[in-house]
Order: structure tokens, then sequence, then C-alpha cells
């Protein structure tokens, strides 16, 4: 995916097992864990009117 263009990855549920390995294979990729609703709110005053 990376190879392909993705420059952000969105894991949801507890846990950070995916953007554990997304961060060892290029630290620069953002990632974002949601788990809970005020992480959906962070999200969405992270990225602002930026299209993911």
């Amino acid at each position: 995916m990376i190879n392909n263009g993705v420059d952000t990855f969105i894991e949801f549920g507890p846990g950070k097992i995916v953007s554990g390995m997304i961060k060892a294979i290029d630290r620069n990729i953002k990632r974002y864990n949601i788990d809970k609703i005020e992480d959906v709110e962070k999200l969405l005053n992270e990225i602002g009117d930026k299209q993911l």
C-alpha cells in the first residue's frame, strides 16, 4: 500500500499492533489509532479539511 502512495493509516479497535508494524516499516507514515470516541474527534481535528 505504501508503494502505491498510501501515506495515512487508521487502525480501529483496542491495541496498536497494525500501527506498530507500520511504524517499523516507515516512521514517516501517519498512523492513527481509534479506540474511543475522543480518538475520532482528535483525528478529525488533526486532518481538518484534508481528505484521507
